[in-house]
């Protein structure tokens, strides 16, 4: 048996199901090659299909970091995050991430940059999560949430100040760290 991880192959899909956020799946699977009636390895996984993630690391001239603060209802707390969301269905991530920032914040930016992708949790979840360096941030208008109950309140901070949030577990949503990160990297050069 070779060392290499084996593929395996969907031969079975439930819809459980379907919620705005996700569709939740039940796949019935088998190693690729094998017969799932006679396999001892087929199995049935779940899965959360959703629309692919943005999140925006904006930097004002200033260097000040656009942050929001909001209420999560599956930690029960207000999180400190980065203005994010759902890229919409046709819409390519840098227009999601760009009306993301404008809708939560107020927010729009000179420059954009791609600075990295994700997987938010590849053992169950299908999409990815892109992140954008947008820089010379400023202000052009009041935010405009999209219902659902969203609402943000906005903040600046500087840069040092974000990092260190993220190092002492301040900012703990995984996906924000890995956005920080990644901007961490692109601003030393990496």
């Amino acid at each position: 048996m070779s060392d290499k991880a084996r593929r395996w192959t969907v031969h079975q899909r439930d819809l459980l199901q379907s919620c705005y956020v996700f569709d939740l799946e039940a796949l019935t699977c088998a190693p690729e090659g094998q017969d799932p009636q006679s396999s001892p390895l087929t199995s049935q996984y779940y899965v959360l299909n959703s629309p692919d993630f943005v999140n925006v690391v904006a930097l004002t001239d200033q260097g000040q970091c656009v942050l929001v603060e909001q209420w999560r209802h599956g930690s029960q707390e207000v999180t400190i995050e980065l203005p994010g969301g759902l890229v919409d269905a046709g819409e390519s991530a840098e227009v999601a991430a760009r009306r993301e920032l404008l809708e939560e914040t107020g927010f729009e930016a000179k420059d954009w940059i791609l600075i990295g992708a994700c997987r938010p949790n590849a053992a169950i979840m299908n999409n990815s999560c892109t992140t954008f360096l947008a820089l010379g941030a400023s202000k052009v208008a009041e935010p405009q949430f999209d219902g659902g109950g969203e609402h943000c309140v906005t903040s600046l901070r500087g840069w040092t100040e974000v990092v260190e949030a993220v190092r002492s577990g301040r900012i703990d949503h995984a996906l924000v760290v890995a956005a920080v990160c990644y901007a961490r990297l692109h601003l030393a050069g990496q």
